[in-house]
């Protein structure tokens, strides 16, 4: 077993960078538009045309957050695949997950990388879709990867 409690025969799938785009990136984002905006407030006189001004962080920190609500924060912290299974880490929960159990795979590029999302046929303790990252420079693409890892389940059970 390694340290983050895997056998050896699993291998990650998703990027290990997750935690940067997850929770890093919008404390960041957030943090610039608070203090933006606490700046704002400080300056602003108390004529009614200065408030016009606070308009613009409060709109970014807005659209920040509807951008990012399902592009990141709906991210699990890790996936992984190993024989004829694929565990999901999320919040300190783990689930395992059977490859008959996923109905397809949507792949959507995206940078330095790409939103993988899992649909099963049958809910998990996350749902009915799994959502990570995987890096660009991974090679096979993940949904190669689940591909030939369900066909050799398949292959077992014959």
């Amino acid at each position: 077993m390694s340290s983050n409690g895997q056998t050896s025969s699993m291998q990650q799938i998703s990027s290990p960078s997750t935690f940067v785009v997850k929770w890093l990136l919008p404390m960041i984002y957030f943090g610039v538009v608070v203090l933006v905006l606490v700046y704002l407030l400080n300056g602003v006189s108390e004529h009614w045309t200065s408030l016009a001004v606070l308009v613009a962080p409060v709109f970014f920190g807005v659209v920040g957050y509807l951008a990012m609500r399902d592009r990141n924060f709906q991210l699990v912290d890790e996936v992984w695949l190993g024989d004829g299974e694929i565990v999901v880490h999320n919040a300190g929960q783990e689930e395992s997950i059977a490859l008959e159990n996923l109905q397809y795979i949507k792949v959507a590029p995206g940078g330095s990388t790409r939103h993988v999302t899992l649909f099963l046929k049958t809910p998990s303790v996350f749902g009915d879709e799994i959502k990570f990252m995987q890096s660009n420079d991974r090679w096979p693409p993940v949904e190669k990867l689940l591909d030939q890892a369900v066909r050799e389940s398949q292959g077992d059970l014959q």
